[in-house]
């Protein structure tokens, strides 16, 4: 795939998605979102900052958010490339997490 060419965020295919962003300063990317029950699902590097995943059973309507550890920063981003945003995020906090007011209501993408 020409990384230069590929669409970014979430992308319908028939019977999934291919998820795609630019995470320069990432260690690891994965996609959490309500077709899995908001558990990771690891992007592959590409190169150049560039990570994606093609996810089975991934429908229209479906909310996501892209959870990235980065240098410097670590936890849940909103696709910049979403086609569309939920107000309030129903999915749980991460195993571990203290929860909090602003992380309960942040917005998550969908896939349209």
């Amino acid at each position: 795939m020409n990384a230069a060419l590929a669409a970014l965020g979430a992308n319908l295919r028939e019977g999934g998605a291919t998820f795609r962003i630019w995470a320069p300063a990432a260690r690891s990317v994965s996609v959490r979102g309500n077709f899995n029950n908001w558990s990771d699902c690891t992007l592959s590097a590409e190169g150049n900052g560039y990570w994606s995943a093609s996810v089975d059973g991934v429908r229209e309507g479906d909310q996501y958010l892209f959870y990235v550890d980065g240098l410097g920063s670590t936890g849940f981003k909103r696709d910049p490339h979403a086609r569309a945003l939920n107000r309030v995020c129903p999915r749980p906090p991460p195993p571990g997490a203290r929860t909090s007011s602003r992380a309960k209501q942040q917005p998550t993408a969908r896939c349209l």
